[in-house]
């Protein structure tokens, strides 16, 4: 079964899911393992995601998760809209580090990204 989220970006940070719970929306998990399928309803796109491994040691536990987007961009790493929890980055996409208007995009390891624009102090 899908769980039905909603939300204007890629993955699933910042949308329904984390911002509400998952309430009615149904459940995630497909099959036995610890794959889930979600569907954005106000994009359109399928979400997958699978978690490889996970350790358990003292403290917080760790583990190695996938994403599919089936609206990813090719261009990302790997090239086949698979992104891997470890692949968050900071870009700069207009303007001078540190000036004001410049803007930077948060990537996360789902898909989904943020955009920040700067604003000079004072």
């Amino acid at each position: 079964m899908s769980a039905i989220v909603s939300g204007i970006g890629l993955g699933l940070y910042n949308g329904s899911a984390s911002q509400i719970g998952r309430g009615l929306g149904g459940d995630a998990r497909l099959g036995q393992g610890k794959d889930e399928q979600y569907v954005n309803i106000a994009t359109g796109n399928l979400v997958l995601r699978s978690q490889d491994e996970f350790l358990t040691f003292r403290g917080l536990g760790m583990s190695a998760v996938r994403t599919y987007n089936s609206r990813g961009q090719l261009g990302d790493s790997g090239a086949d809209a698979w992104i891997t929890g470890f692949e968050r980055r900071v870009q700069l996409l207009s303007g001078t580090l540190n000036t004001a208007g410049s803007i930077m995009r948060r990537h996360t390891g789902d898909g989904a990204y943020q955009d920040f624009t700067y604003v000079s102090p004072g």
